[in-house]
């Protein structure tokens, strides 16, 4: 048994002891002062005792049911088992009553709160950068701060900005702004040709207030979905790492990953991929690839609702190796992996769940396939 376990289970033993003792009006100074350090320690210390010490959990649990659960537990976790039968008994006669009435399932069952991997929520702290590095908080900006966005919409409710209302435009120098989208965020920027650009988690924006010159330039880190106003006058450049994607009118997904991957997904138009050592031209339902290490440009058939599926908040997985799957997943919720089987590792899987769903659902679709086994350790997941 890990030592983790045989101190949360020792513990509880203890405070169980202690509450019953308190309820029976057996508890002495120095127990209660043990008590109430075992409740300052923790605000979930002071809701279970709560839930304890409320009369009607008494009669829940028959003596007999409660004894068949107290030898259950004693056979998993035999937490002092230097102790002899009689002190055992000793030491645990003022705790039974509530044990017993409680359910000794408390004691050996995992600290939810703790080893439970809950969906994430998104997150709100979106940040806009000025030119001079200055910053605010989109969803706390006050009127002051809003003022100086220099007419810009902001819809806090739709996580957007729009920079396309009358007055964005002017002929002064260019001012540059730089949008900060957090982990777990999302936010929508409308600039002021109508080009509408949707950052997905951990991504950054930069782009100019109003176009000016003869081409419309932004520069992009992570990943977006962009519906590229047309105009043929000036053509709209995306930066993302070393690569530039170049259009007219379009529709399309980029992803520049932390590894300096980067690919471009294209749902309708025309767009031209330049690494600076090549350049390919990619249509509609194509995909094209770059590298940091490669002067290649890889171009694939797409899955289109694959690329885009994180604009649905969604996560979409057709046909994937299993092990590409868990990388995804235990990014976004934070868990660790491990095979125990390595076989399952390439073994392929359609899933698709929302972002925010609890990934106990995801993990039941996976093993509802019956390839694989999921079993959850605190924050790690393993396969089987």
């Amino acid at each position: 048994m890990e030592q983790k376990t045989k101190e949360r289970i020792t513990g509880r033993v203890k405070a169980g002891r202690l509450i019953a003792r308190q309820r029976m009006g057996l508890l002495t100074p120095g127990e209660a002062k043990r008590l109430e350090a075992w409740l300052a320690e923790d605000e979930k210390h002071r809701r279970l005792h709560e839930r304890l010490s409320q009369e009607e959990i008494l009669p829940r649990i028959a003596p007999a049911e409660g004894e068949k659960s107290w030898k259950q537990f004693i056979r998993r976790y035999p937490v002092y088992p230097r102790l002899g039968r009689r002190r055992w008994a000793a030491w645990l006669s003022a705790a039974c009553c509530l044990l017993f009435a409680a359910g000794v399932a408390w004691l050996w069952q995992p600290d939810k709160e703790e080893e439970r991997i809950l969906p994430p929520r998104p997150a709100d702290n979106v940040r806009l950068v000025f030119g001079d590095g200055q910053s605010v908080t989109l969803d706390e900006a006050g009127p002051a701060e809003l003022a100086r966005i220099d007419g810009a919409d902001v819809k806090p409710r739709a996580r957007s900005i729009d920079y396309s209302a009358k007055g964005t435009v002017r002929d002064t120098a260019t001012e540059y702004h730089t949008i900060i989208v957090p982990k777990y965020g999302e936010y929508t920027v409308r600039l002021a040709d109508n080009s509408v650009v949707k950052l997905n988690s951990e991504s950054t924006l930069r782009y100019p207030v109003a176009f000016q010159g003869k081409t419309r330039e932004v520069w992009l880190t992570g990943e977006a979905y962009l519906e590229v106003a047309s105009d043929p006058a000036r053509c709209f450049k995306v930066h993302t790492g070393e690569t530039t994607v170049s259009v007219l009118g379009t529709t399309f997904n980029v992803a520049n990953t932390p590894d300096g991957e980067t690919v471009t997904t294209l749902v309708s138009g025309r767009v031209s991929v330049d690494n600076g050592r090549a350049n390919r031209v990619i249509s509609p339902g194509q995909q094209a690839v770059t590298r940091q290490d490669s002067e290649a440009i890889d171009v694939r058939k797409a899955d289109i609702a694959a690329a885009t599926a994180w604009t649905r908040d969604m996560f979409y997985f057709n046909e994937e190796p299993l092990e590409t799957i868990m990388e995804t997943l235990s990014r976004w919720y934070e868990f660790g992996v491990v095979f125990e089987n390595e076989a399952a590792r390439q073994r392929r899987f359609t899933v698709e769940s929302s972002r925010y769903e609890n990934i106990d659902q995801i993990l039941t679709l996976i093993e509802e396939t019956g390839v694989v086994t999921c079993r959850k350790e605190g924050r790690t997941i393993h396969i089987r």
